[in-house]
Protein backbone atom coordinates (compact mmCIF):
# COMPACT_ATOMS: atom_id res chain seq x y z
CA UNK A 1 0.00 0.00 0.00
CA UNK A 2 1.37 3.38 -0.96
CA UNK A 3 -0.12 6.17 1.13
CA UNK A 4 -1.38 9.25 -0.67
CA UNK A 5 -2.78 12.36 0.88
CA UNK A 6 -4.63 15.24 -0.76
CA UNK A 7 -3.45 18.78 -0.11
CA UNK A 8 -5.25 20.59 2.69
CA UNK A 9 -7.17 23.83 2.37
CA UNK A 10 -7.83 24.71 5.99
CA UNK A 11 -5.26 26.73 7.90
CA UNK A 12 -5.67 24.52 10.96
CA UNK A 13 -4.64 21.29 9.18
CA UNK A 14 -1.31 19.97 10.39
CA UNK A 15 1.69 18.62 8.49
CA UNK A 16 3.19 15.36 9.76
CA UNK A 17 6.14 13.11 8.85
CA UNK A 18 6.02 9.36 8.05
CA UNK A 19 7.76 7.28 9.32
CA UNK A 20 8.47 9.02 12.58
CA UNK A 21 10.87 7.92 13.87
CA UNK A 22 12.69 6.96 10.70
CA UNK A 23 14.72 3.80 11.41
CA UNK A 24 17.39 2.75 8.95
CA UNK A 25 17.12 -0.88 7.84
CA UNK A 26 13.68 -1.32 9.40
CA UNK A 27 11.71 -4.33 8.12
CA UNK A 28 8.84 -2.06 7.06
CA UNK A 29 11.07 0.20 4.94
CA UNK A 30 9.08 1.27 1.91
CA UNK A 31 9.93 1.00 -1.75
CA UNK A 32 12.29 3.70 -3.06
CA UNK A 33 10.89 6.77 -4.76
CA UNK A 34 12.04 7.39 -8.37
CA UNK A 35 15.49 8.95 -8.45
CA UNK A 36 16.29 7.99 -4.84
CA UNK A 37 19.71 6.37 -5.17
CA UNK A 38 19.89 5.43 -1.49
CA UNK A 39 16.36 3.94 -1.41
CA UNK A 40 15.65 5.66 1.91
CA UNK A 41 13.22 8.49 2.39
CA UNK A 42 10.60 9.96 4.63
CA UNK A 43 7.47 11.81 3.57
CA UNK A 44 5.76 15.00 4.65
CA UNK A 45 1.96 14.63 4.58
CA UNK A 46 -0.84 17.16 4.97
CA UNK A 47 0.92 19.90 3.02
CA UNK A 48 -1.26 22.89 2.03
CA UNK A 49 -3.00 23.31 -1.34
CA UNK A 50 -0.55 26.06 -2.31
CA UNK A 51 3.09 26.62 -3.07
CA UNK A 52 5.02 25.82 0.09
CA UNK A 53 8.59 25.77 1.31
CA UNK A 54 9.67 23.05 3.75
CA UNK A 55 12.80 23.84 5.74
CA UNK A 56 14.49 21.17 7.84
CA UNK A 57 16.76 22.15 10.75
CA UNK A 58 18.91 20.48 13.38
CA UNK A 59 18.10 21.17 17.04
CA UNK A 60 21.00 23.64 17.00
CA UNK A 61 19.16 25.63 14.31
CA UNK A 62 21.41 24.72 11.37
CA UNK A 63 19.56 24.52 8.04
CA UNK A 64 19.75 20.95 6.74
CA UNK A 65 17.59 21.10 3.61
CA UNK A 66 15.01 23.23 1.81
CA UNK A 67 12.28 21.55 -0.23
CA UNK A 68 10.01 23.51 -2.58
CA UNK A 69 6.57 21.95 -2.93
CA UNK A 70 3.75 22.91 -5.28
CA UNK A 71 0.51 21.58 -3.81
CA UNK A 72 -1.80 23.62 -6.03
CA UNK A 73 -2.64 20.49 -8.02
CA UNK A 74 -3.89 18.72 -4.91
CA UNK A 75 -0.77 16.74 -3.97
CA UNK A 76 -0.41 16.97 -0.20
CA UNK A 77 2.83 15.06 0.19
CA UNK A 78 6.54 15.54 -0.45
CA UNK A 79 9.41 13.06 -0.09
CA UNK A 80 12.86 13.75 1.36
CA UNK A 81 15.79 11.43 0.61
CA UNK A 82 17.57 12.14 3.95
CA UNK A 83 20.36 13.98 2.14
CA UNK A 84 21.45 17.40 3.41
CA UNK A 85 21.81 20.49 1.24
CA UNK A 86 25.55 19.68 1.18
CA UNK A 87 24.95 16.26 -0.38
CA UNK A 88 25.67 14.26 2.79
CA UNK A 89 23.53 11.66 4.55
CA UNK A 90 22.00 13.07 7.72
CA UNK A 91 22.97 11.71 11.12
CA UNK A 92 20.76 10.27 13.84
CA UNK A 93 18.94 12.92 15.81
CA UNK A 94 15.89 15.05 16.32
CA UNK A 95 15.08 17.41 13.45
CA UNK A 96 12.74 20.37 13.28
CA UNK A 97 10.81 21.48 10.22
CA UNK A 98 8.82 24.50 9.14
CA UNK A 99 6.29 24.76 6.32
CA UNK A 100 5.60 28.23 4.95
CA UNK A 101 2.84 28.96 2.46
CA UNK A 102 0.13 31.49 1.71
CA UNK A 103 -2.03 29.52 4.15
CA UNK A 104 0.33 30.20 7.04
CA UNK A 105 3.29 28.83 8.95
CA UNK A 106 3.55 25.40 10.59
CA UNK A 107 6.26 23.71 12.61
CA UNK A 108 6.97 20.14 13.65
CA UNK A 109 9.67 17.62 14.50
CA UNK A 110 10.78 14.13 13.64
CA UNK A 111 13.49 11.65 14.61
CA UNK A 112 16.09 9.85 12.48
CA UNK A 113 17.69 6.69 13.93
CA UNK A 114 20.58 5.25 11.92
Amino acid sequence: VRPRFEAGTAADERVWVVPNPFRAHAPWEREPVPGDALTRHLDFFGLPRARAVIRIYTLAGDLVRTIDHDGRGGDGQAAWDLISRNGQEVESGVYLFTVESAQGHQTGRFVVIR
